[in-house]
């Protein structure tokens, strides 16, 4: 006859993380915010050389390149530069009148800007330039103001005035690294080839663009899908097309500006209405609604507020449709409850997966959202729905008596309220899978309080149920003094009366 020993499970202890000073906490905090990406790393352990080379690499992206430049691929930036030139033109006229500004001004802007962004960004597709949304948005606005036909001088000074704060701000979060929409546009392409577009420095990049176009009689610009688009199917390989268009349109400027004088207006007028038409995307919309019915609300309430009051009107509304979507989601976060996949020690919504089955005598509670002021109310009170729907489960099919309530959690504020009530109720209350702030604040919380709330943190079955006996042994609930018994006698070792088998078999019964 074979006979199977179980060793007696290992003791483990939960202990708090390292302390840190405040200022050690400021730091980390500070550190993940701004520079998640640790764009630092790489000067370490370099000699002053190395690091002078990273730094001009670091702050432009041209020295990563350009000691690798070839004829090859200047043939390929040429052919792609002259041919995003060739739509740069026209449509720079064309965004100019939208913005209500002079011809010249929408060429301007298609040649200052590049040069600056060949230098500072990190994308080697993107063409950047004036952008139909740009030059509505920026025309409407400005023209509510001030007149650009009884006012002209000072409704440029205005649009010079705009470009150079847009670019400040781009240029603040680019230092701030957060990375706006021509980012976007950058790293569509880049994902088809394979290579990595540092987004804080596309932002930098874009905002000193405008910053110095504004000083050049050019108005804002940004990143073009457009033009991207043919950029990328034309074959370029470095931002020197950017160049070469720049090369092209000053050419146009000193040489061929009186040809382009008598371009009929019906020429500028289709190209505006090509780009306006491809800005109503109604399969995303479609998607929209399958997806998120709040976003296709918001993006309605967008197109019919520029499309019937005006453009600075409909991006509010759009703008405040979005925010109370996102209070909604702070405000009232998702919760459910967790059931065992029989055969694992894994757990899942119960409304989900519908083999997951409850475990008798606790409800497991999964709060999908960090916990603050906004929503401790709302959770609180969800919580003692769930409490009574349980009981309610429970009378109904004769289960077992509710003992535990254990929430798997990232929050910290909801502590008090719920150990109190579910106290009252006799009631076990634990925490599973908390964050690090979790474990101090509620450490600093037990030291000023009669209270203990247990935190879990493993994942072991048996180390979960050792710190379970712990906690209940303080927690005074007569309730569960059984499961206490029954732990216990799990924990001893062979010589027990149970067997190695059964004392497994009963813990996992148990858990």
């Amino acid at each position: 006859m074979l006979h199977f020993v179980c060793s007696p499970p290992e003791v483990h202890k939960v202990v708090l993380p390292p302390s840190k000073t405040t200022v050690q906490k400021l730091r980390h905090r500070l550190a993940e915010i701004f520079f998640p990406d640790a764009p630092f790393d790489k000067f370490k352990n370099q000699s002053f050389s190395n690091r002078f080379l990273l730094g001009l690499q670091f702050l432009f992206p041209i020295f990563v390149w350009a000691p690798n430049y070839n004829l090859k691929l200047l043939q390929s930036d040429v052919v792609s530069g002259l041919t995003i030139a060739s739509l740069a033109i026209p449509q720079g006229i064309s965004y100019a009148k939208l913005a209500n500004l002079p011809p010249i001004i929408g060429l301007y802007s298609s040649f200052v800007p590049p040069l600056i962004y060949s230098v500072l960004g990190s994308s080697r597709h993107l063409a950047v330039g004036p952008v139909s949304i740009a030059s509505l948005v920026m025309g409407t606005m400005l023209n509510e103001k001030v007149s650009y036909i009884d006012q002209p001088t000072l409704y440029l000074q205005l649009v010079f005035t705009a470009t150079f704060l847009a670019g400040v701000f781009q240029a603040g979060l680019g230092l701030l690294r957060y990375s706006v929409e021509g980012i976007a546009v950058g790293r569509t392409f880049a994902s088809l080839r394979n290579y990595q577009v540092d987004g804080n420095q596309e932002m930098m990049a874009i905002g000193f663009m405008n910053m110095a176009g504004s000083c050049s009689s050019c108005y804002v610009t940004t990143g073009s899908f457009s033009r991207s688009a043919v950029n990328y199917n034309a074959g370029a390989q470095t931002t020197v097309s950017n160049i070469i268009m720049s090369t092209t349109v000053l050419i146009t400027l000193l040489f061929l500006m009186p040809l382009f004088h008598y371009t009929p207006n019906v020429i500028l007028g289709a190209i505006i209405i090509t780009a306006v038409i491809g800005l109503i995307d109604y399969e995303a919309a479609f998607r929209l609604w399958k997806v998120d019915k709040l976003d296709f609300l918001t993006c309605l309430c967008s197109f019919f507020g520029v499309l019937f009051i005006s453009v600075p009107l409909g991006l509010a509304i759009a703008v405040g449709v979005s925010v109370l979507k996102i209070l909604l989601h702070v405000t009232r976060p998702n919760t459910a409850a967790l059931g065992n996949i029989p055969g694992t020690h894994i757990y899942q919504n119960l409304h989900r997966y519908r083999e997951a089955q409850k475990v008798p005598s606790f409800l497991i509670v999964s709060i999908e959202a960090p916990i603050y002021f906004a929503n401790t109310t709302y959770v609180q009170e969800r919580m003692v729905r769930w409490i009574r729907e349980e009981e309610e489960w429970i009378t109904k099919h004769n289960g077992s008596i509710l003992k535990c309530v254990i929430l798997d959690m990232t929050g910290k504020s909801i502590l008090r309220l719920n150990w109190k009530r579910a106290s009252r109720r006799n009631h076990g209350l634990m925490l599973t899978s908390p964050l690090r702030r979790v474990y101090n604040a509620n450490d600093k919380f037990n030291q000023s309080e009669s209270s203990d709330v247990p935190l879990l943190r493993p994942r072991d079955l048996r180390f979960k149920m050792l710190i379970l006996q712990d906690w209940l042994e303080k927690a005074h609930v007569d309730e569960v003094q059984g499961i206490v018994e029954f732990i216990q006698e799990a924990k001893k070792p062979r010589e027990s009366k149970l067997d190695g088998g059964s004392r497994m078999a009963l813990v996992e019964r148990l858990y």
